[in-house]
């Protein structure tokens, strides 16, 4: 049985957690950056927004975690501000998957940001070879 005490050390445990400031080494220069949704899975790949300003032809994906950061927000935050599932933003950051352009305009809507900004600006439209669904194309309504 968990005792009222227990929770309410875990609530507080959780909440002086969240509340502290974390931090990631930029990768280009080694300043720290201090965000609430700076996370141990950020190390190594993370960029301060002045360091992205500097350098030409960086990823989408660094691109997208430099603004969750300077946003202060955590994958799961992220997720749950722009109503995708975990795998999505985990491929977009993790593996370099590049969303189609509704869901670029959701992501950056949640970060504030220009599509320019993330890099996306120009893409083309999805071509119908895209927008097929498992090899099927998309059902007309």
């Amino acid at each position: 049985m968990i005792s009222i005490k227990a929770v309410h050390r875990t609530l507080r445990t959780i909440e002086q957690a969240r509340v502290s400031p974390r931090s990631v080494p930029c990768s280009a220069c080694r300043r720290d950056i201090v965000s609430a949704g700076a996370l141990a899975s950020d190390r190594g790949s993370a960029l301060c927004l002045e360091c992205l300003g500097k350098q030409a032809g960086v990823s989408f994906s660094r691109r997208l975690k430099a603004f969750r950061l300077a946003a202060g927000l955590t994958k799961a935050e992220l997720v749950t501000r722009c109503g995708f599932s975990c795998s999505a933003v985990w491929k977009y950051e993790g593996q370099g998957v590049t969303p189609r352009v509704p869901a670029a305009r959701r992501l950056a809507k949640a970060l504030d940001v220009s599509l320019k900004a993330l890099g996306l600006e120009g893409r083309p439209p999805a071509s119908p070879a895209q927008r097929q669904r498992n090899g099927r194309p998309k059902k007309r309504t």
